[in-house]
């Protein structure tokens, strides 16, 4: 508002100065000639507006700009208490809000793009002692790709050697997709994954899908000790959009009781290298 009267009086001001001046300088103002001294205050008062509303304007833009600051400064602090608490996820939640020049993490969710997906899941694995993962993004986007072959697999190798645990369940369209994770799976079952899979005819009728979706957001998540998930957000073809880390306990708890549902449904992977 304030920028419109400033914006207003500037205008009004500039056109009343022109428009006496060329009737000045034309010998048009006739009558008006007699009234220049008013015309004068008049022009003065109106300047003397545009004025105390340009400071105006100026100190609100200043109180907008202090507003800003101190929201900054609270985040700051906000960082530095999860910092100092010790506790992994506000770890993470540090790390990824000092990185990040745009709003991607509160205090209990840590949001990224496509481009995060695999460095959030690394430091996801990386703060777990329990593992338990529901995938049904396309096989060829994640587990068929060398990422699964090298970078995933000897993280996950190195985290179950440390006493840490990993299930996961592969929910699959087709018996070709599930031709295309076979190797990947019998390399998880060797280094002591625990992996299985289910077809998503068996799968929907032991999971209400709709219902799963409403609580968890998304079909392909993996819960993180229980009350952290970390989530990968999909399209109508299963291709990532997006991914999450949520501390949430009854998204958490939705999470967990699907995987568990389907779990005791489906089939052990079994492999060659055990």
């Amino acid at each position: 508002m304030l920028k419109f009267l400033e914006s207003a009086f500037a205008i009004l001001i500039a056109t009343a100065s022109i428009a006496i001046a060329v009737a000045g300088f034309f010998g048009w103002l006739g009558p008006l000639e007699e009234q220049l001294p008013l015309i004068t205050i008049l022009l003065l008062g109106l300047l003397m507006g545009y004025i105390v509303i340009e400071r105006f304007s100026r100190l609100d833009k200043l109180a907008s700009q202090a507003e800003n600051l101190s929201k900054n400064l609270s985040v700051i602090s906000s960082f530095f208490e999860h910092l100092r608490s010790g506790d992994e996820f506000d770890r993470l939640l540090f790390y990824y809000g000092a990185k990040s020049n745009r709003e991607l993490v509160n205090s209990n969710v840590i949001r990224g793009g496509v481009d995060d997906i695999f460095d959030l899941w690394r430091d996801a694995l990386s703060i777990s002692t329990s593992f338990l993962a529901h995938n049904r993004v396309r096989p060829d986007e994640v587990w068929a790709t060398s990422w699964s072959f090298q970078i995933a697999q000897a993280l996950q190798g190195a985290h179950v050697a440390s006493g840490n645990s990993i299930r996961r369940l592969f929910i699959v369209d087709t018996l070709k997709e599930l031709e295309m994770i076979s190797e990947l799976m019998e390399r998880q079952i060797s280094i002591d994954i625990d992996v299985r899979y289910i077809l998503i005819e068996d799968y929907n009728n032991v999971v209400n899908s709709a219902k799963l979706f409403n609580q968890v957001g998304t079909d392909d998540f993996v819960v993180v000790d229980s009350g952290i998930v970390f989530r990968v957000f999909m399209d109508q073809d299963r291709s990532m959009t997006g991914c999450d880390l949520v501390r949430d306990a009854s998204i958490a708890h939705a999470a967990k009781r699907a995987m568990n549902d389907a779990w005791q449904a489906s089939t052990r992977a079994l492999s060659q290298y055990k």
